[in-house]
């Protein structure tokens, strides 16, 4: 199938009568995207909730902090595109692929991403009949997405990333969730019927209510996930050894020695002026406890920091951009000057801090 391309121009006069037509103008025109090459087109402020791009090629785009809500990507080509705080609340995702796709901070309530139900192939001959389109979030990212009663039966989320997700009511029924990292993630009254999390890191999860039948558990870990509120019918609870577990406490003589050396050198760096800043970005800290230390100028960005004791620490100018911080610990800690833009912080205790000049803090 051959997209049409647009210019720069022509999306522009698209965008601007789409906003009419929002207004419910005489001269407004919806958006209609179909079958469009987007992929070279500036986005920056482009508001577009009802807008359609069905079959579009969106792949690599920056479509960061964008109102897509109630918008129509029906099979469009979303693979790699940075969707970092968009809104996609209600939005039709059927059919399309996300593989690959930064969608942190993202907030999907309602939206539907069932596989898409098509006629006929990509190139438009309907020769073949309905063809099923498999719904591909492989290796997506979703930290701190807000996807409660999302519609995702037998979605693919194969190595995602789902820390602090929230999923409350989400039907997930044979959805494939192997190896994904869902620490902390809000599954309460989730349908998980079939579903696998094979290998999947769910610590401190929280699974109330929800229905966890025939659930694939093999090599998950389940530590601080509490099961007697959720059914577990045709579940092999017996055989995963981290069901019952508490969560992990992992003090600084348990950390591993990479960490204790990027913590020395900071200190160093802090004393000396020589080397650098840790940089701990993209790094798993859950249940840490980094108390009583100075981490000033340190770098967080979208490091998983899900229950991370940070008392009476000092993060003057630290950067947490894009982390998980939920349920951490930051009570009397200098913050000054941090930066917390794009970051989860559900939860987390911000009691007796210095939150002098801030910045992106949601409390």
């Amino acid at each position: 199938m051959s997209f049409k391309k647009i210019s720069q121009q022509d999306f522009e006069e698209m965008h601007r009568l789409h906003g009419l037509w929002l207004a419910e103008e005489d001269d407004g025109v919806q958006a209609d995207f179909s079958d469009h090459d987007l992929t070279n087109l500036d986005f920056i402020n482009a508001y577009l909730p009802n807008a359609v791009f069905h079959r579009s090629d969106l792949s690599g785009c920056n479509l960061k902090n964008i109102d897509f809500s109630e918008s129509d990507f029906f099979k469009a080509n979303l693979k790699g595109a940075n969707l970092t705080g968009a809104d996609l609340t209600e939005a039709d995702l059927r059919g399309a692929v996300l593989t690959n796709a930064d969608m942190t901070d993202v907030k999907m309530a309602g939206a539907s991403l069932r596989r898409g139900l098509v006629m006929g192939d990509s190139s438009g001959d309907d020769d073949d009949g309905p063809q099923v389109i498999e719904q591909n979030l492989v290796g997506v990212t979703l930290d701190g997405a807000d996807m409660s009663g999302v519609d995702a039966l037998n979605v693919n989320l194969k190595d995602a990333s789902l820390k602090a997700v929230k999923l409350m009511g989400a039907s997930l029924g044979g959805a494939n969730l192997e190896n994904s990292i869902l620490v902390g993630a809000d599954l309460s009254d989730v349908d998980l019927q079939g579903a696998s999390v094979e290998n999947a890191d769910l610590r401190g999860a929280n699974v109330e209510g929800a229905d966890l039948s025939n659930l694939n558990i093999t090599g998950a870990d389940l530590r601080g996930v509490d099961l007697s509120l959720t059914v577990t019918e045709g579940v092999d609870v017996a055989s995963n050894k981290s069901v019952g577990q508490p969560e992990p406490n992992i003090d600084q003589s348990q950390m591993p020695g990479g960490m204790k050396d990027k913590i020395y050198q900071h200190e160093s760096w802090l004393e000396t002026g020589e080397g650098e800043p840790a940089d701990f970005r993209h790094m798993d800290m859950a249940f840490f406890d980094l108390s009583n230390m100075n981490l000033s100028g340190a770098h967080f960005d979208k490091a998983n920091l899900f229950k991370v004791k940070l008392t009476n620490t000092k993060l003057v100018m630290a950067s947490f951009v894009g982390a998980v911080c939920d349920q951490a610990d930051f009570s009397s800690t200098d913050l000054r000057q941090a930066n917390f833009t794009h970051s989860s912080t559900r939860g987390a205790n911000f009691e007796a801090s210095n939150l002098d000049k801030v910045t992106g803090l949601k409390v």
